[in-house]
């Protein structure tokens, strides 16, 4: 069993350059189910049954027919695994559909402890990590898409800066070694 984190994938949406709509993600899709596809096709290519995933919010846009089948199917493919939603500004007021479709567990923030990491802050907003990172070894977050991947004390688990997959608890340990034991005030040069 392996664990993976990933979050903003915004299914249904349109605001990609479609429609006389803003291009806020710059993603490589010219139309909504393209989007969808790209994430869900990309999320099979790494998820296998028996894993865990943690979703750090902004999983639908646009609560439709459309969508809600893509969540349920989901689910069936992997009847053994663990799907955790960490709510999204986008996630509030559907947590009941969401549930129902694809996870088993919704929080609106959340601290673990992770293999290779230790003790792990999670939520979708980077400014509420702000005040948990002295009380946590790491803190996951999202909601700003690919405006960065790393910051002090702080790993974008967003689609955007990870090829839009999933990313491995390997691959974040791997980041949060280096951002312990490598970086310096060179690297982080503000101070908290």
């Amino acid at each position: 069993m392996k664990t993976y984190f990933t979050a903003d994938w915004h299914l249904g949406e349109d605001r990609i350059g479609i429609n006389g709509k803003p291009d806020f993600f710059d993603r490589p899709v010219f139309s909504t189910e393209e989007q969808d596809k790209l994430m869900i096709e990309n999320f099979k290519s790494v998820f296998r049954d028996g894993d865990e995933l943690y979703h750090l919010g902004d999983v639908v846009y646009d609560m439709s027919e459309r969508t809600l089948p893509i969540l349920r199917d989901l689910k069936g493919r992997y009847p053994n695994s663990r799907f955790t939603l960490i709510t999204g500004n986008y996630d509030d007021g559907r947590t009941g559909d969401l549930g129902l479709s694809l996870f088993d567990f919704i929080y609106p923030d959340k601290i673990i402890d992770l293999p290779g990491i230790g003790i792990t802050y999670l939520n979708h907003y980077p400014n509420q990590c702000l005040d948990q990172v002295y009380n946590a070894d790491l803190c996951l977050t999202a909601h700003i898409h690919g405006l960065w991947r790393v910051q002090k004390g702080m790993i974008n688990v967003g689609v955007d800066v990870w090829n839009y997959k999933p990313v491995s608890l390997d691959r974040l340990a791997f980041y949060a070694n280096a951002m312990k034991n490598v970086y310096d005030n060179n690297v982080f040069v503000y101070s908290s």
